[in-house]
Formats: C-alpha cells, structure tokens, sequence
C-alpha cells in the first residue's frame, strides 16, 4: 500500500468516526458525555473499522441514510431492539439492512436498463431490416427498369434471400401453377450443375465424390437437405429473373 492509499484510508476513517457519532447522537440514547473519552474513542474507531472492512462500498453519507431509513422503518432493521444503546452489532444490522434495500434498488434500475437496451437494440435492428428490405425493393425497381430500358440487366446482382421478400412485397406475383412450373426449372437446372460437377475436373476429390453422392440420391429419389436448399436458392433467383422480364 503506497502512502498515497494510507492517507486517504485515514482521511476515510475518520470520516465515517464522525458520522457515526452523529447518528449514535441523533438515533440512539448514548450519552458519550459519562463515557471515558478514551473508551469512546476505542468504539468509534472499532466501529469505522467494521464499517470499512464490511461495507467499503459505503461513503459516510449512506450511513446516516441508513440509521435515518431504520428509524423511518423503510428497512428491517429495528432500532428499538436496542433499547437506546448502540453498538457495533447494532451498527451492522443496521448497515446490512439498508445494504439489502440498496441492492434490490440497483438490480431494479439494473433491469430498467437492460429491458430499455433490449428496446433499443431490437429497436435499431426493426430499422436495419426495413433498410434492408427497402434496398432490396429499391434494387429489384432499378434492375426492371434496365431491363425495359436495354433489353438486359445485371443479373449477378440478384441474390437467392432477395426473393422472399420481394415475395412478401407483393413485387413477384405469378400464380401457383407459374410457381410450380419454375421451381421444376429450378430443380432441372440444379440436376443439370451437379451432373457437369461430377465430370468437372477442377473440383476436388472430395467435392466430386459428394455431388456424385448427391446425384445417387436424386436418381433415387431421395432428395437430401443440402439439394432441397440449391433448388430453393436457385428457385428463388429464378422467381426474380423471370418476374424482371415478365
């Protein structure tokens, strides 16, 4: 401890030795006047050192507000135990009891932030996703108007999520059976990638081995999630490309 630390912790003790007397004066019948100074001294200076070694969270003033909120009966503490003398097990009901009232306050305003942080985020991420949807729509407009404009638009610029919420929109509208007929498509055009995959040589072993695997599946009719989750990909891009052009 450097000498900096003794001098605070000496100033911080006699401090709390002071608000103590006060509230053995105002809250208790003690009457330091017929004690010997040098036993009131030993109580003080005892007790400042409970304080500090129990509750170093406190300053001077929360003393005095807890003796003032015990004799207001806003804690459990109950002063009238003591029949007017104090003492240091007097002084740590007393303490420990506004500690208790002080904690429930800090976690009740601890979850007033948090739910006014979850509020908030949830808040910032609703707006985040209307961006979102909104750049996706904006995107969707400027791509049909390219296409009616040239005759063709970016087509890398489309991509698989962008579909249901153009969807949900209410942006691509074909009907049930126009849907049924493009995710055939989009299921043919999946089919057709994994063959060409199987032959290519550029792929890995690995990769190859796995879309041969796949392709066992589908010819068997035993469409796995990984070929469910390309043609759904593929369908929701071709939902896109063809509502551009429709």
């Amino acid at each position: 401890m450097q000498s900096g630390d003794s001098e605070r912790i000496a100033i911080c003790r006699a401090q709390i030795k002071q608000m103590i007397h006060t509230v053995v004066v105002l809250y208790t019948s003690a009457n330091f006047d017929k004690q010997d100074k040098t036993t009131t001294n030993i109580l003080m200076t005892e007790s400042a050192n409970f304080v500090l070694k129990n509750y170093p969270m406190f300053n001077p003033s929360e003393i005095k507000t807890a003796f003032e909120f015990a004799s207001a009966k806003k804690t459990n503490a109950d002063l009238s135990t003591y029949y007017g003398k104090f003492t240091i097990q007097m002084l740590g009901d007393v303490l420990n009891a506004y500690f208790r009232l002080r904690q429930n306050a800090i976690a009740r305003i601890d979850k007033k932030v948090e739910i006014e942080q979850n509020r908030q985020r949830k808040e910032d991420a609703d707006e985040k996703n209307r961006q979102a949807i909104q750049d996706v729509i904006d995107l969707y407009g400027a791509l049909k108007n390219e296409y009616q404009k040239n005759g063709e638009f970016d087509e890398t610029k489309i991509k698989a999520f962008q579909g249901k919420i153009l969807v949900d929109s209410g942006l691509i509208t074909f009907t049930r059976q126009e849907k049924v007929e493009i995710y055939n498509e989009a299921k043919e055009t999946v089919t057709k990638q994994i063959k060409t995959g199987v032959q290519d040589m550029n792929l890995k072993s690995t990769e190859r081995r796995t879309l041969k695997s796949m392709l066992t599946d589908i010819v068997n009719g035993d469409e796995k999630d990984d070929f469910k989750s390309r043609v759904n990909s593929e369908y929701s891009i071709l939902l896109i490309k063809k509502s551009i052009i429709a």
